[in-house]
């Protein structure tokens, strides 16, 4: 059986799959924010990376304004660390409960 990229090609650059999955992103990255310059950049950073690998998506989100402020970066410091970018991260991978009930 062999596999037709160029059909996947044509169905990954359809526009329609990429906004849908920047909104399947937007529901776990979705923060309130006052500066709707800041909410925007945010989304577009995610529909950028919406069809990427978790990974770059994942480090490109941590990186926009809006998401700092919402994780209280002005309060991390080297030697007491802000731990509220790990909880949330960790609260966006879907975690297979049986793996920590123990």
């Amino acid at each position: 059986m062999k596999l037709n990229l160029d059909g996947m090609d044509q169905i990954i650059s359809h526009p329609a799959l990429r906004e849908r999955m920047t909104f399947f992103w937007h529901g776990h990255f979705a923060l309130p924010h006052p500066c709707p310059y800041f909410a925007q950049k945010l989304n577009n950073t995610i529909r950028d990376n919406a069809l990427g690998s978790f990974r770059d998506l994942l480090l490109s989100v941590s990186r926009e304004p809006a998401m700092l402020q919402f994780l209280n970066n002005q309060q991390n410091r080297k030697d007491h660390p802000n731990e509220n970018f790990a909880r949330k991260s960790w609260n966006c991978l879907p975690w297979d409960e049986k793996l920590f009930r123990d």
